[in-house]
């Protein structure tokens, strides 16, 4: 039997990071999402740029036992996006700015990213 002898020591082997620090990584990769939304490149997002994007995630549903589409799905994708940017429109304008965009998934993120850890087992 072959045995694998690892150092213990007390020291992290990744360097840590402030929050501070994690926080502009963040809003970094953020941003670049940004820059994919905004097809146009004018430095903000349409209900239109949105649509498209939730497009790719929303599927053609049909009437239960029929041919027939419950809605079209670029229709849909314009309800989902418009009511996306409804939520996150600051300065209410119908778009959504970069800096509206990075605020709107920073609070997302701290809100979720809790419940995606284990629970303790106290």
């Amino acid at each position: 039997m072959s045995s694998c002898s690892l150092p213990l020591t007390a020291e992290p082997t990744v360097p840590l990071i402030s929050g501070r620090e994690l926080l502009g990584i963040l809003e970094e990769r953020i941003a670049a999402v940004f820059d994919s939304f905004d097809s146009d490149r004018n430095g903000s997002i349409t209900i239109a740029e949105a649509a498209i994007f939730f497009g790719m995630f929303l599927r053609d549903e049909r009437k239960r036992g029929t041919e027939e589409p419950m809605m079209p799905p670029f229709e849909a994708s314009l309800r989902v996006a418009a009511a996306a940017i409804d939520m996150a429109d600051e300065d209410r304008n119908a778009s959504l700015s970069k800096a509206e965009f990075v605020a709107t998934m920073i609070r997302f993120a701290a809100l979720n990213i809790p419940s995606a850890l284990p629970a303790d087992d106290a």
